[in-house]
């Protein structure tokens, strides 16, 4: 909640209209997860990385491209602090579908990834099995920016 209130004030102090703020965690299944959420916003995660927890509606990429009547993705920017494999097996039919993404770029964090039960390995795969070529853009303390195209 506390991201998303930012989010949109800084949306309102730039004059965008057309971002649209939904309040939902992306997971493999739709319904209610646990969502630890940080001192630091941007490590809020469904993976316990502190002991302030909320439980909030998750729903999956498939659900919410066909909720939104959304017939192409250009392009996508996942950073799920370690959600990622969760995010992608709930985007299964968008990512094999003819509207699936020409590009995703994604943080991979291996720290992240572990406490969700999964590897930059599975990843990679999921991706790979999707027809998607990697490419490392940065490499950061713990993490790398991954820029993902889909291959025709």
């Amino acid at each position: 909640p506390r991201v998303a209130a930012k989010v949109e004030r800084n949306a309102q102090l730039n004059g965008f209209d057309n971002i649209i703020i939904n309040q939902v965690a992306v997971s493999s299944e739709p319904g209610m997860v646990t969502f630890y959420t940080h001192e630091e916003d941007d490590r809020n995660s469904m993976g316990a990385v502190s002991e302030t927890k909320i439980s909030v509606p998750a729903t999956t990429l498939d659900l919410y491209v066909q909720n939104a009547a959304v017939a192409k993705v250009d392009a996508m920017k996942i950073d799920a602090e370690g959600a990622e494999v969760l995010a992608f097996r709930g985007g299964e039919r968008l990512l094999a579908g003819e509207g699936a993404p020409d590009v995703i770029l994604l943080e991979v964090s291996p720290e992240a990834l572990s406490l969700m039960g999964s590897t930059p390995a599975e990843l990679n795969a999921i991706l790979r099995g999707h027809r998607y070529d990697l490419e490392t853009l940065a490499e950061h303390e713990g993490y790398q920016n991954v820029l993902a195209r889909k291959r025709p």
